[in-house]
């Protein structure tokens, strides 16, 4: 039987930030995977199943392909849970083996090969352009179409950094740690890939390139999370298959009692956070 589709939880979204929750956060709910609690489950999967679909969405070619990249991640995480110690983040992990499995699909033999658009764009009048105008103004038509071209041209790795630093915005430290790149090596393949931006948008209007990337790369990257938000929405509901996956997993692994015990628990913590919140808010339901 297929499950029923839920929708997110406003709560689930205000405790994450970019799909990464806090510390304690995150530990309750790998704590509550373990025992088989749902609830713990979706507290990690609903936040990150955009994140997840942008990163699958690099190493494929339509969103349903990269919705089944997610399912299988969540499929092999699971499986592997208990190799999990916690020497970084759970999201960081998950992150991590969606990339390594985007990788895998993309370079085994037989794979669809990724859209390679050719370049045939009509350069408009030279002239003064002001960046931050980017693209709105008519001086940018086109301007897209030129980033999206250029960026499918990169190689995947390319590709990568730009998109965990431009769309996702993620600190160095965790970018690295999702691509598995030193430091250096990531600076360098960044730095590549916004000068190829930079300098594919330059020509295509006749501006200066040699000067100001970085203040221009700031404008470049809102216009690739204008052509990236779309494939993925933050306010979508969790992907049933996701769910079952979890659902089959845990009638595989984790025995009927502690399922019961983990979800009486659940039950009487939300009840008494519950009347908590009712004393607090109407001091007369107090039982003392």
């Amino acid at each position: 039987m297929r499950p029923r589709e839920v929708t997110r939880s406003p709560a689930t979204r205000d405790r994450a930030v970019d799909g990464w929750l806090s510390a304690a956060d995150e530990l309750v709910a790998y704590n509550g995977i373990r025992a088989g609690d749902e609830a713990g489950f979706r507290l990690v999967a609903e936040p990150l199943q955009p994140v997840l679909r942008r990163l699958a969405g690099l190493t494929t070619t339509s969103p349903v392909e990269a919705r089944e990249v997610v399912v299988a991640t969540w499929r092999g995480a699971l499986r592997s849970i208990g190799m999990f110690w916690w020497s970084t983040s759970f999201a960081t992990w998950l992150a991590r083996a969606t990339v390594e499995r985007g990788r895998s699909r993309a370079s085994r033999p037989g794979a669809e090969a990724l859209p390679r658009p050719v370049r045939g764009f009509r350069r408009p009048a030279p002239g003064p352009v002001d960046w931050s105008d980017l693209p709105f103004s008519a001086r940018w038509d086109g301007a897209l179409e030129v980033l999206a071209t250029t960026q499918a041209s990169m190689p995947l790795e390319l590709r990568e950094v730009l998109h965990v630093s431009a769309v996702e915005r993620w600190p160095r430290a965790r970018s690295c740690e999702v691509l598995g790149l030193p430091a250096d090596t990531f600076d360098r393949l960044l730095e590549d890939a916004q000068r190829q931006l930079v300098d594919a948008l330059a020509w295509f209007i006749g501006d200066d390139a040699s000067s100001a990337m970085h203040e221009r790369m700031e404008h470049v990257a809102a216009a690739l999370r204008m052509l990236t938000a779309p494939t993925a929405d933050d306010a979508e509901p969790l992907d049933p298959d996701v769910v079952a996956v979890f659902r089959d997993w845990r009638a595989e692994h984790v025995p009927t009692w502690l399922r019961v015990r983990t979800r009486v628990f659940s039950r009487v913590k939300r009840h008494l956070r519950d009347k908590a919140r009712r004393e607090v808010a109407d001091p007369r339901n107090s039982s003392i």
